[in-house]
């Protein structure tokens, strides 16, 4: 599955479509891949774009995803957002889906991207939760006036899943 990921890798690449890498497993922190991918985008960003650019396309949810992305961190100090205080659990999860979705949204709106999540069957409860909000969200996004027949999203989303491993028919079923 690695090998295969790596082909579709060059070929998004080979088609000026940014590509985008998480692997769930090892750590158990919750959302972990998609905090590297998000740590990947804002890093890329920061790298390539002018200061009022990449202040723009890291919007109002710069200051939510700031609490939780080390590339923050690292930007100059005229861009880097002060991290928005911390909500109840419920609050927090909440605002960070959010926070996710719209910048994602934003990315994927400047540049086609393909977001792999490589081994979703070790994944934790967080980030299958992300997994589908965004899935229900930004993947299936209609364009405007358009029905499904004319369906087209910047972001696809990809899984890779080991189904002899513990938790794959859950996190099968959970995404299906």
């Amino acid at each position: 599955k690695t090998r295969l990921v790596r082909e579709v890798a060059g070929q998004a690449k080979a088609r000026n479509i940014d590509f985008l890498w998480g692997v769930c497993g090892g750590c158990g922190l919750p959302y972990q891949p998609y905090l590297d991918i998000l740590d990947q985008l804002v890093q890329r960003a920061a790298d390539t774009l002018p200061t009022d650019e990449l202040r723009r396309l890291l919007g109002d949810e710069a200051r939510v995803l700031a609490r939780y992305v080390a590339a923050f961190e690292r930007l100059e100090p005229e861009v880097r957002p002060r991290p928005a205080p911390q909500l109840d659990p419920q609050g927090e999860r909440v605002r960070f889906l959010s926070a996710v979705t719209a910048f994602l949204g934003r990315c994927a709106s400047a540049q086609p991207r393909v977001v792999v999540i490589d081994e979703i069957h070790a994944a934790d409860e967080l980030s299958l939760q992300l997994t589908r909000h965004l899935a229900d969200t930004l993947a299936r996004a209609d364009p405007p006036g358009e029905g499904p027949a004319q369906r087209f999203s910047p972001l696809a989303l990809g899984f890779t899943l080991d189904p002899a491993e513990t938790g794959a028919e859950e996190a099968r079923a959970r995404l299906s």
